[in-house]
């Protein structure tokens, strides 16, 4: 099966669990959950299926577990939850944050695991400004 054809390894960051579980299922490939990434580091703009492997809900879990994740090895978390595949065979070609991470803290993390991953990443983060139709104070 190519590269392209599988669904690409995501990691999620948030901080509600639910939010989580959410944004999982609705990148499974059954859902047909596709996106665009566009990678700078190889200018390209990538659209693929994905597959959220591992969900980490705090800044000091992402600080702990990224470098083990990027690297394509089992994170052992200290806190480990049921959101995501857990299917540690490949490294995850993008990294999404939500919006309870601030834009400097997904910059922090960024530039600290620089050169860990093997292939390009994407680093997606949410605007705080932002909120969905229908949440809290939209």
């Amino acid at each position: 099966m190519s590269s392209f054809t599988q669904p690409m390894p995501v990691v999620a960051c948030g901080r509600i669990p639910a939010m989580g579980k959410s944004i999982s299922q609705h990148l499974r490939p059954e859902y047909e959950g596709s996106f665009l990434i566009y990678i700078p580091e190889i200018n390209k703009v990538w659209c693929q299926y994905s597959s959220v492997i591992h969900f980490i809900l705090s800044y000091e879990a992402a600080e702990a577990e990224l470098p083990h994740l990027l690297a394509g090895r089992d994170p052992q978390s200290r806190s480990p939850n049921q959101i995501g595949t857990h299917d540690y065979s490949r490294p995850p070609r993008a990294v999404i944050f939500g919006r309870g991470y601030g834009p400097q803290q997904v910059e922090e993390l960024k530039k600290k695991f620089a050169g860990v991953a093997k292939e390009p990443v994407a680093w997606v983060r949410g605007n705080p400004a932002d909120l969905p139709a229908g949440a809290a104070g939209a």
